[in-house]
């Protein structure tokens, strides 16, 4: 049996730490790389020992000299499959970690080699330094299998081996539970009742039961039990060792493009909690809306899903985002929002519904004559109108901009959801009255229930117009609009004598006195 030392260029005080998990995540990679995928649960063994800690892959062998050079590896210029590393200096880092930091004994051995990973003195400039190096020895038969041997690893570690052992693809995957899809480039999964060990890979701020896996190893997690793989990613970043949410997206739309109509259907049904979520930035690439929109396009492609969709789901509507400065569909909005509180069997989901022939939540409402039916008023009306602006007129000379006080129409359903409503746009000049309230929005219309420009109602009816022209402070929740009107309600009760002439005024008006 001959025996040789090689040394390494592989200082032992080179500033590198790898803990635990990546030491042994890096030795099971060796093993995996191997052999294909589908065969790893049939042909890597481990086994532990009184500290001892073997792990073994059956026919299967390689020469020793791939362990040698920092960045070769046998994988590097296989171009026909991928794999989970490549960048050839797992074996050589992991093993100067594993000797430096934690002690143990690092022995592997295949064909005809068998190989003790150690340390030896060297001379550099007439200095002495520690290296890495390799104690090898020649057999004089041939082995089929290659064998890795760590011993001094304490039992408190085996938990980190099966957490590493977990975090690469493959059938058997303990943490795999039924398969949902599976293709050359990606598959998914259900997550199986097994609980992942603590340390598993996770998406920073992101736990959760499922996984993403992408180039064959457990990168980022996520709430839904799924887990989707991604096959054909490569990252040459090795710095980055978990994903973010923006790279589980990323993996989990790649996904989605492999997939069929009904399993984008099946996957969709799943993600029901996500369906009304819409992005926070501008585009949206790194949120949940991207992913909802992705299965929809999918489902959509088959027009018999589309329809079994809509007759399992009868009860949502979809609410596409609203823009800030579109004050009347923010109007419109509210009022629906009210109807769907009362009506709490419908749901509410993003607009990429629309593609699954879901309707509207205004168009529905609209339906079930919720939002207003707005007319110009009647030749009595208008003189209501204007009894409620001369009230005005006379009581908020210093508090309203009442030069040019707004047009006022009139709701005609009686079974709209608002008594009235302000059309507004914002006030560029930003004045204030002598109260010091800013007069934020400029007032463009009014509207106000006809049921309220009647005989008996001069007192909702100046309520309702007062309420809506204090919106020239600030919109319904807003603390300047709060304000304002319990201002504007005080000058009222403060002037009972006025309000009481343009009552009287209002009803002789209906009795054509």
């Amino acid at each position: 049996m001959n025996s040789k030392i090689v040394n390494l260029n592989l200082i032992t005080t080179y500033p590198v730490k790898w803990n635990m998990y990546k030491i042994l995540r890096d030795f099971i990679q060796n093993f995996y790389d191997s052999i294909p995928n589908e065969q790893f649960s049939k042909r890597f063994f481990y086994e532990y020992n009184d500290k001892c800690l073997m792990m073994k892959c059956s026919n299967v062998s390689f020469n020793y000299e791939w362990l040698v050079h920092i960045g070769a590896s046998s994988k590097t210029n296989d171009r026909e499959r991928s794999f989970a590393g490549y960048f050839g200096e797992g074996f050589k880092i992991a093993s100067l970690c594993a000797i430096r930091d934690y002690n143990l004994q690092i022995e592997t051995s295949s064909d005809n080699w068998k190989l003790k990973v150690i340390e030896n003195e060297i001379k550099i400039d007439g200095k002495s330094n520690s290296c890495l190096a390799y104690e090898i020895k020649t057999l004089k038969e041939n082995f089929q299998d290659t064998i890795l041997v760590l011993d001094n690893f304490k039992k408190e570690y085996l938990e980190i081996f099966y957490c590493a052992l977990y975090s690469f693809y493959y059938e058997d995957n303990p943490l795999f539970g039924e398969k949902i899809y599976s293709n050359d480039n990606c598959s998914i999964y259900h997550r199986s009742d097994v609980k992942k060990y603590c340390g598993y890979p996770s998406s920073y701020n992101s736990p959760g039961d499922g996984i993403v896996f992408a180039g064959f190893q457990a990168r980022g997690s996520i709430k839904e039990s799924l887990i989707f793989c991604y096959h054909k990613y490569s990252d040459n970043d090795r710095d980055r060792e978990f994903f973010s949410d923006i790279d589980n997206i990323d993996i989990i739309i790649r996904c989605v493009s492999e997939l069929s109509a009904e399993i984008a259907m099946e996957i969709l049904i799943i993600y029901k909690r996500l369906w009304y979520l819409y992005p926070k930035g501008k585009y949206g690439y790194n949120s949940y809306y991207t992913v909802i929109k992705n299965l929809i396009l999918k489902v959509e492609e088959d027009r018999t899903l589309v329809d079994k969709f809509t007759k399992l789901y009868p009860k949502i509507l979809y609410a596409r985002k609203i823009m800030s400065g579109d004050k009347r569909a923010l109007n419109e909005r509210k009022q629906c929002l009210f109807w769907i509180k009362e009506n709490s069997e419908y749901r509410l989901v993003q607009d990429s519904f629309k593609y699954l022939n879901v309707q509207s939540l205004e168009n529905k409402c609209s339906q079930e004559n919720v939002l207003p039916q707005i007319n110009r008023p009647t030749i009595c009306e208008q003189k209501y109108i204007d009894i409620l602006k001369s009230c005005v007129k006379e009581l908020f000379t210093d508090f309203l901009e009442i030069e040019n006080l707004p047009i006022c129409n009139v709701i005609r359903n009686v079974d709209a959801s608002v008594s009235g409503y302000a059309s507004l746009t914002n006030n560029k000049k930003k004045k204030r009255n002598i109260y010091n309230y800013t007069y934020r929005y400029k007032i463009n219309s009014i509207c106000i229930k006809e049921r309220y420009l009647k005989k008996e109602c001069f007192t909702s009816a100046l309520t309702v117009f007062l309420h809506e022209l204090c919106h020239t402070f600030g919109g319904d929740k807003s603390e300047s609009f709060s304000y304002a009107l319990t201002e504007a309600l005080r000058i009222i009760i403060s002037n009972p004598r006025i309000v009481e002439k343009y009552k009287m005024l209002w009803e002789s008006l209906y009795l054509g006195v």
